[in-house]
């Protein structure tokens, strides 16, 4: 029987890309791993940090309703939904984010079951201010100064009051 000489170039078990087959038929580029597997990491990856992100935000972040929690001081506090509020000055709005800090817990606990007559003393209040009486540092600690005691007398309480608001967004809209 006659022996016939090839070279490596002219094996017929060779694919196109000079890679011999593996035991699949499919070729096998000496050592690289094939394309769908570079693929699957990075989505991998990506899908994993898309599910941690929406599980925090479902789970763990802060949600739209108030609540209490201990302040790391003497109070409690007290998150208030966010308000749009119509200013003083035709054609403005506030957007605000309060925070409350009650001088105890059941304080805080009363704040939390009345959000809607919370709501209404400071639409009440701030309606009546304007951009330039908001706009700088001393007029920002003006209202809070009358927010905390608009809330500290409409909730009248033995030693129950508001010690402290905070903005955690508060910004103009102009129409």
């Amino acid at each position: 029987m006659p022996v016939e000489k090839f070279s490596e170039d002219d094996d017929p078990r060779r694919s196109s890309t000079g890679a011999a087959p593996d035991d699949a038929g499919l070729s096998n580029t000496r050592g690289a791993r094939p394309a769908r597997n570079r693929l699957t990491t990075p989505v991998g990856v990506g899908i994993a940090l898309g599910c941690l992100v929406l599980a925090y935000f479902l789970l763990i972040g802060p949600g739209e309703r108030p609540r209490t929690g201990s302040s790391g001081g003497d109070g409690t506090l007290v998150r208030l939904e966010p308000q749009t509020i119509n200013l003083a000055e035709p054609g403005t709005s506030l957007e605000v984010r309060m925070v409350l800090e009650a001088s105890s817990p059941e304080f805080a606990q009363l704040l939390c079951r009345r959000t809607a007559q919370l709501a209404d003393v400071a639409l009440t209040l701030v309606s009546t201010k304007k951009v330039a009486e908001l706009d700088c540092e001393v007029g920002r600690s003006r209202l809070k100064r009358e927010l905390a005691d608009a809330i500290s007398q409409r909730f009248r309480s033995d030693d129950a009051r508001i010690t402290n608001v905070y903005f955690t967004q508060f910004y103009y809209r102009l129409r």
